[in-house]
């Protein structure tokens, strides 16, 4: 059988343009009206393209920005809008609030809808570690009437870990990628190559470094050890494959894993901060995430 140069990358690009294909067919002028961004963040010159995904939190689209001569697409972003119920929009442990004397959160406090907490969590660690993190790029509670925020992410062409590991789950699927292949050759035996493994080990270990500590590396200096006296511990509680989202490759000669596409943590929707004297860990925050990827604690 001939060699699949660089399959995960093909397998992504491969993905990405039966999306693209996706966004095309549906695309809606109506839908701009749908998810306006008019005055919102700023972002009046943003149109919207179409929907890229939608769960029980809500839906996730696609918006691009159009240089004025020629039409041509400048940028692209990823709008998450969540709808809340009753139970989500006055839970206090979904929103930032006051904090005690001892700098943890106070839930008895008033509940201030400014700020969620998947915003506020997302924030804080894409600005301690960009090249692991899902891009940040704002957030709103644009109609607190309606019981629902926003957040606005950056684009990741590559879809997720998610993808890569269905595809690879049906070997048939490679006959798109070697299209000189026979019909009865043998595809099973077709593997996640292994330094993309070890690349999405690396890159989720160091998300996991600063979710804990605040930084990738111990503290050097006295401010690191400031910001890590200071840092407020972030779990997850969703982690799973299609939480890993996929940008394009690192460029450069320094870049280690130039061959394939660059996995990024994001979806902090059920995220939560603690510490190790928090009172309501893990009593307020089980019950929590997707089945198949639950930790242990999560159970009651």
């Amino acid at each position: 059988m001939a060699a699949i140069v660089n399959p995960i990358l093909r397998v992504a690009r491969l993905i990405e343009t039966a999306t693209e294909r996706a966004l095309r067919l549906a695309l809606d002028n109506s839908f701009a009206q749908q998810l306006p961004l008019n005055n919102q963040y700023g972002m009046n010159s943003w149109v919207g393209l179409a929907p890229v995904g939608e769960g029980g939190y809500g839906v996730c689209a696609l918006f691009g920005r159009f240089g004025t001569q020629g039409g041509a697409l400048l940028d692209r972003m990823v709008v998450k809008e969540t709808w809340c119920n009753g139970t989500t929009w006055h839970d206090p442990v979904q929103w930032t609030g006051a904090a005690n004397a001892q700098g943890r959160r106070d839930f008895c406090a008033g509940i201030q809808h400014i700020e969620h907490m998947e915003n506020a969590v997302h924030s804080k660690l894409h600005a301690r570690n960009p090249s692991t993190i899902c891009g940040f790029r704002g957030g709103s509670v644009p109609h607190p009437f309606r019981w629902n925020f926003r957040t606005y992410l950056e684009f990741c062409p590559h879809s997720t870990l998610g993808d890569i590991i269905n595809f690879y789950s049906y070997p048939d699927n490679f006959h798109q990628l070697n299209p000189n292949a026979e019909e009865d050759e043998d595809l099973r035996d077709i593997l996640v190559p292994e330094p993309f493994l070890w690349y999405v080990f690396d890159c989720l270990a160091a998300a996991a470094q600063v979710m804990q500590h605040g930084m990738e590396q111990p503290p050097k200096n006295a401010w690191d050890r400031a910001i890590v006296q200071a840092w407020q511990t972030v779990v997850h509680r969703d982690l799973k494959p299609t939480n890993v989202f996929l940008r394009e490759p690192p460029s450069g000669r320094a870049a280690q894993w130039r061959l394939y596409p660059q996995p990024a943590l994001g979806d902090f929707g059920l995220a939560i901060e603690t510490s190790a004297g928090d009172p309501n860990n893990p009593r307020a925050y089980r019950n929590m995430g997707s089945i198949g990827f639950l930790a242990p604690e999560q159970f009651v």
